[in-house]
């Protein structure tokens, strides 16, 4: 980890450790550490590439044992480095709740896109199916012609 990252090119070839054989780096960024910053890559193993049962990998700087090959670099690659630096040094929006908010659609605004919280005590809500046995009904009798 350092303060001043540097991000290997895409297209670069490195060997991974706990890793056989030789891949190549089709992402990358930085994550923030408590010392520093890190550098991530995402590869896929070469020759295979990217195909059906081939998986992609995810490994960060200190987990490459060797630099096989520099991909391409250009002068775009300098400004995307310190793109990636900023986000990484900017906080995340806070992770959404490990369930879902208890929230249903409800029926009675007709289109409209209005949530209604569920009755905390686990009661229905008032307004149900016109036919509590098949609630599809309406649905289905809105296409038949008459």
């Amino acid at each position: 980890m350092s303060e001043s990252p540097q991000l290997l090119p895409l297209g670069t070839a490195v060997r991974v450790t706990d890793h056989e054989g030789v891949y190549v780096i089709i992402a990358r960024g930085f994550q923030q550490q408590a010392n520093g910053y890190l550098a991530g890559y995402k590869g896929m193993r070469h020759p295979h590439g990217s195909g059906a049962g081939v998986r992609e990998i995810v490994f960060t700087q200190t987990q490459i044992g060797d630099v096989v090959h520099r991909g391409y670099e250009d002068a775009a690659d300098a400004p995307f480095t310190q793109k990636q630096l900023e986000n990484a040094r900017t906080p995340t929006a806070p992770r959404p709740p490990m369930s879902e908010p208890a929230l249903v659609l409800d029926p009675s605004t007709s289109g409209e896109q209005v949530l209604a919280a569920t009755k905390p005590s686990g009661e229905l809500p008032e307004r149900l199916a016109s036919d509590p046995k098949d609630p599809f009904k309406e649905l289905r009798n809105r296409g038949r012609r008459t």
